[in-house]
């Protein structure tokens, strides 16, 4: 579904000018511009439809994953302060998630598996109120300064019930948690703390 047959039911109206389109999607809170490109973003609202909360289940991620930059696209066209929720036992990335706009992943206790064979971490935070909840980073191998979620220039980040267990990193980072320049707090932080790698 394109933008503006998205605005038309919420904005009024059969014909809308562009500038009607930038207002309407200002008050129902998608993104004005599209860093990863319109027509990306139309195949992501085509498979999750219009939504502050996205409940990512099997079906959903076998979808998401034919988009040209899969899990990426989907966080990139998100509306800010969304809401990603996990209806997966394992999430399995093809490549390092970069959140760059405020948002909530509620894990549901999901484990979450390092991309590719290419030692990545899984997650980099690169925005203000970004929460990560109720995940399990279980096993991975990283060859990265960096660990499995690095956060950066950011303030307000939180990770809630995140647990880091067994894995490895070979490139001078840590295996769970790094971050530089930035605010964030640990809740129930034992786990990161007792089993960082």
């Amino acid at each position: 579904m394109g933008t503006v047959a998205m605005c038309r039911p919420r904005c009024g109206g059969s014909l809308l000018s562009a500038a009607l389109v930038v207002a309407c999607l200002a008050t129902v809170g998608l993104p004005q511009s599209d860093s990863v490109g319109g027509s990306e973003c139309d195949a992501v609202r085509d498979v999750v439809g219009v939504s502050a909360r996205v409940i990512l289940d099997s079906a959903t991620l076998k979808k998401v994953k034919k988009l040209e930059n899969g899990v990426q696209s989907l966080v990139d066209c998100m509306p800010p302060n969304a809401v990603l929720k996990f209806d997966l036992a394992e999430l399995v990335l093809d490549d390092s998630v970069e959140l760059r706009s405020p948002v909530t992943i509620e894990g549901n206790g999901a484990s979450v598996q390092c991309p590719g064979d290419e030692g990545k971490g899984a997650f980099k935070i690169r925005s203000d109120d970004v929460t990560l909840s109720t995940l399990a980073f279980k096993g991975c191998f990283l060859n990265s300064p960096e660990g499995l979620i690095h956060v950066q220039n950011s303030k307000n980040v939180t990770l809630e019930n995140v647990e880091f267990a067994g894995n490895e990193n070979v490139g001078g980072g840590p295996a769970g948690l790094s971050a530089a320049q930035s605010e964030f707090r640990l809740l129930n932080g034992e786990h990161l703390r007792k089993k960082q790698g």
